[in-house]
C-alpha cells in the first residue's frame, strides 16, 4: 500500500496510552511525555504533514543517489582523460565507499545527540558541488580528493534521512524505508544512464566524428544550480523532524541486560551481513566496469580485470555498456526492496535474509556467461538483454534486503535511530568498500569469471549469517513499533 494511505502517528494528551505498536497487532502501555499537535519534547516539529515530509525526503533521496552514481559509469572516460592505470579506477571506488561509509556513524552520533538534521543537508550540498566538478581535475590525486569529499557529503545525508523517514512513516517503518531505498535505486539508475548520455552529448564536436571528453566532463558543472534547489527542498522536509519517540530513552533503560545484549548481538549480525552485501555491490561495480571494457574492446569476459587501453571513443562505448548494467543492478535492488516492504511480514524476515542472498549467488555465478549462453541458444542478439536481466536479479538477490535490515536495526535501537541507520548503511558500506579492490585483484590474477564466483560465495556466507537472527530478534524486540 502506498505511503499516502499510511496512518499518521497520533499525539497523546494523556500521560499513559495503549496503542497498536505494529502490523502484528501487539499492544504496549508506557508513560509518555504529553505532546501538543505542533510540538514534541517542547519543540516545534510539524510544519507540514508526516506524509508530505516523508515523500519529499524519499524523492530527494533519488536525486542524491543520481549524483552519487554519476562518476561510476564514467570511470572508463576518466581513465582515458587522466591516463589512469588499471588499478586506479577500483581505487577510486574504494576511496569513495570508504569516505561515504566512515562518515556515516559519526554524522549519526552528532545528529542523535544534538537533535539536528542539518548535517545531512550540508552533506548533500557538498556532494552536489563535488560531483559536478570532477571534470576539472587533471590528476588522479585531484580526482581522489574530490571523490572523497563528495562521497563524504553523500554519506552524511543517508543516516539522517533514513532515520527521518523511519520516524515519519511509523508504524509501517519497513514500508517507508523500502520506499526510501527504492527511490535511491531509481536515482542510481538515472545516474548510470544519464551521466554517459550527458557527457557523450557535450563531448561531440560539431562537424566532426572526433570527441572532446574533457569538455563533456566539464559540462557536469551545469548540474550545480538545480542540485542546490534540491538541497533547499531537503532542508524544508527534514529539519525539525523528531529523532525518536518521546519515551524512547525511558523504554530503552527499562530493558533488562539480557534484552539489551540480544539487541546488540542482533545488530552486530545484521552489520556483518551488510558488510558482505555492500562488499558484493562494490565488487560488482568494479567487475562490471572491467567486463564492459572487454565487451567494448571485443574480448568479452576473457579480459583479465580491466587492463585494456581504450581510445576516447572506446571509453565512451564502454561507459554506454557499463551504465545500463549498473542501472539494472540498481533496479533489481530497489524493486526487490520495495516488494519486501509491501508483502513481507515480520515473522518471515529471517527467511528473506537467508533465501534472497542464496538466489543472488546463483545469478552472480551466471552473469559473466550470459552472452555465451545466449549464443549457445542461437540468440546472439539476446546476450545484452540477458545480461541486463541477470544483473537485475543478482542485485535483487543480495541487495533487496538492505532496507529491511535498516528497519530491524531501528527497532533494535529505538533511542538511536540515526546511529542504527548509520551502522547498517555507512558503517557496513565503509568496510565493504574493500570489495572493489579485492575483486580487481582476483580478476587480474584468476580472470573475471573466477572473480564473479568469489562474489557468489560471499553472498552465500551473508545468507548463513542470518540463520540465528530469528531467536535474537524475538529476544531483543518486545513491543517496538515499525
Amino acid at each position: 500500500m502506498p505511503l499516502s494511505s499510511l496512518p499518521t502517528p497520533t499525539r497523546a494528551s494523556t500521560t499513559s496510552v495503549k496503542r497498536p505498536d505494529g502490523p502484528d497487532g501487539q499492544i504496549s502501555s508506557h508513560p509518555r511525555t504529553p505532546d501538543t499537535p505542533h510540538t514534541l519534547n517542547g519543540r516545534h516539529t510539524w510544519r507540514t504533514s508526516n506524509k508530505a515530509r516523508a515523500w519529499t525526503t524519499i524523492f530527494v533521496h533519488s536525486v542524491v543517489d543520481l549524483f552519487s552514481f554519476i562518476a561510476i559509469p564514467l570511470l572508463a572516460v576518466l581513465q582515458s582523460k587522466l591516463n589512469l592505470d588499471s588499478h586506479q579506477p577500483a581505487t577510486l571506488i574504494t576511496i569513495g565507499a570508504l569516505s561515504s561509509g566512515l562518515v556515516q556513524p559519526v554524522v549519526a552520533l552528532v545528529s542523535d545527540r544534538r537533535d539536528t538534521r542539518a548535517v545531512g543537508t550540508i552533506g548533500f550540498g557538498v556532494a552536489v558541488i563535488g560531483v559536478s566538478l570532477i571534470g576539472y581535475t587533471n590528476t588522479f590525486w585531484q580526482l581522489a580528493v574530490l571523490q572523497a569529499i563528495a562521497a563524504a557529503g553523500i554519506g552524511a545525508f543517508h543516516p539522517v534521512a533514513a532515520a527521518a523517514v523511519g520516524q515519519l512513516t511509523q508504524p509501517r517503518r519497513s514500508l517507508g524505508l523500502a520506499w526510501f531505498y527504492a527511490a535511491g535505486m531509481i536515482g542510481g539508475v538515472c545516474g548510470n544512464l544519464f551521466a554517459p548520455a550527458w557527457v557523450r552529448h557535450f563531448s561531440a564536436i560539431d562537424g566532426s566524428t572526433a570527441v572532446d571528453i574533457s569538455a563533456g566532463l566539464r559540462s557536469l558543472a551545469w548540474l550545480i544550480p538545480p542540485g542546490l534547489i534540491f538541497v533547499a527542498l531537503l532542508a524544508t522536509s527534514i529539519h525539525g523532524t523528531p529523532h525518536r519517540r518521546s519515551d524512547a530513552h525511558a523504554r530503552h533503560q527499562a530493558r533488562d541486560g539480557l534484552v539489551k545484549r540480544a539487541a546488540w548481538t542482533a545488530l552486530f549480525v545484521l552489520y556483518l551481513a551488510n558488510v558482505l552485501k555492500f562488499g558484493i555491490d562494490t565488487s560488482l561495480v568494479a567487475l562490471v566496469k572491467a567486463w564492459s571494457d572487454g565487451l567494448a574492446a571485443g574480448v568479452g569476459s576473457g579480459a583479465a580485470g580491466g587492463g585494456l587501453d581504450l581510445t576516447a571513443a572506446g571509453s565512451l562505448s564502454a561507459a554506454s555498456i557499463s551504465g545500463p548494467l549498473q542501472a539494472a543492478k540498481q533496479i533489481g535492488m530497489g524493486s526487490g526492496g520495495l516488494a519486501l516492504g509491501f508483502f513481507l511480514s515480520r515473522r518471515h524476515e529471517r527467511l528473506a535474509l537467508v533465501v534472497l542472498p542464496l538466489f543472488g549467488a546463483v545469478c552472480l555465478l551466471a552473469l559473466p556467461h550470459s552472452y555465451r549462453w545466449a549464443a549457445m541458444l542461437g540468440l546472439p542478439g539476446f546476450g545484452s538483454a540477458l545480461s541486463l536481466l541477470v544483473c537485475a536479479l543478482a542485485g535483487a538477490g543480495y541487495g533487496a534486503s538492505v532496507p529491511l535490515t535498516i528497519a530491524m536495526a531501528q527497532r533494535l535501537l529505538p533511542h538511536r535511530t540515526s546511529l542504527a541507520s548509520g551502522i547498517l548503511l555507512g558503517g557496513a558500506w565503509g568496510v565493504g568498500s574493500i570489495g572493489a579492490r579485492l575483486a580487481q585483484g582476483l580478476a587480474e590474477r584468476f580472470g573475471l569469471e573466477w572473480a564473479f564466483a568469489a562474489t557468489a560465495i560471499t553472498s552465500v556466507i551473508a545468507a548463513m549469517l542470518a540463520l540465528p537472527l530469528g531467536k535474537l530478534m524475538s529476544s531483543a524486540i518486545e513491543d517496538e513499533a515499525g
